[in-house]
Order: C-alpha cells, then structure tokens, then sequence
C-alpha cells in the first residue's frame, strides 16, 4: 500500500461467493479453498477491462513476469476454460489458467483442479503446452511472493524453464518484476 500506491489503488474490490460459484459450474471445477480466498480479498490483479485491454496498457500485469490474475469472471472464457492442450496433454488433468502476461492468455499460471493427489498445485503453461509445476498451492505460490516483497528472499523464483528470477522494482508507485537469470 505504502510503497506501490498507484498498484494498490487499482486492485478491484473482493469478489463474490456468487461469482465463484458461477464460474465453477461454467468450467466444470471446484477452485481450491486458498484461491477461492485471494478472489473473495480481491477480485483478481485488475478490473476487467484490464484484460482486455491492449497489452501496452499493462496495469493489471504487475505480477512476476509480467503476469496480472483474471477476474473470476473472465476464468471460463481463457483458452476456452480449463488450459484445453493440458488437458490432452496430462491423461485428462483439468488445469484452469489463472494468471497469463496478455489478454491472449499464451503464458501463465495455472492451477491443477483436479481431484487427487495434484489438486492445488501451481504451474506454469504456454502456448504449446504446460512447463512445470512450481507451488504445491496457490498459498505458497503467495507466501513466495510476500517473502520476496517483504526482503525475506532476494527473489521470486517461478522454477520455469527459462531459468529466470523476478526481483521486485516499484517506480512512480507501481510494482513490477525486472527478471534475470537464476544464479547458480
């Protein structure tokens, strides 16, 4: 709040049990209960015109990588719903994106909605296919985040096949990720 006002003026208020569930039966899913908390806090990472918005209008982007998370509302329309190439992928694993660099959706984050062992986990996809799981939960995923933001680690570190680490910059109050290789 203090150190990025201008990104935190913009998150949108919390969004609706209403809203959760609608979206749940659309996709044909039940969200994990710590992703259901971060859209009952706030609504996603911008409004949703946000993602719709050119990329060059990047104000709900201000995750590492340059990713923003979708309203609940915009979940069932992202690739068509559930991350489809995963599912053909992955012997049928329903993996729902959740955080993409651009309103086309071609890289992000998803999470595993899958009942079983893999239920919660977070990775990352791309247009041609998934590349890794990263967090066993969307909570570790923000506990990665909060130590780096806080100075507890040095960086975010998404374990993507890029090898890249994301270091927090905030410039006339936004947030933003400069990213770098991972050092040995």
């Amino acid at each position: 709040m203090n150190n990025a006002p201008r990104t935190y003026q913009r998150l949108p208020a919390p969004g609706s049990e209403e809203e959760i569930r609608a979206a749940e039966r659309k996709l044909g899913i039940n969200m994990p209960a710590d992703l259901r908390a971060f859209y009952l806090l706030h609504n996603g990472t911008g409004l949703a015109t946000d993602f719709e918005a050119p990329v060059e209008d990047r104000c709900a982007y201000f995750l590492p990588g340059g990713r923003g998370a979708a309203p609940v509302a915009v979940l069932p329309t992202w690739l068509g719903g559930p991350v489809p190439i995963a599912a053909e992928a992955n012997g049928g694993q329903i993996l729902m994106a959740f955080t993409a660099t651009d309103p086309d959706v071609v890289y992000g984050e998803f999470i595993d909605c899958t009942p079983g062992t893999g239920y919660g986990q977070v990775g990352t996809y791309e247009e041609i296919g998934l590349l890794s799981v990263t967090f066993r939960s969307f909570a570790d995923y923000l506990c990665e985040l909060a130590d780096t933001l806080c100075g507890d680690k040095r960086c975010f570190d998404p374990r993507d096949r890029w090898s890249r680490v994301y270091l927090p910059v905030v410039q006339d109050g936004v947030l933003s990720w400069n990213s770098g290789p991972r050092q040995p």
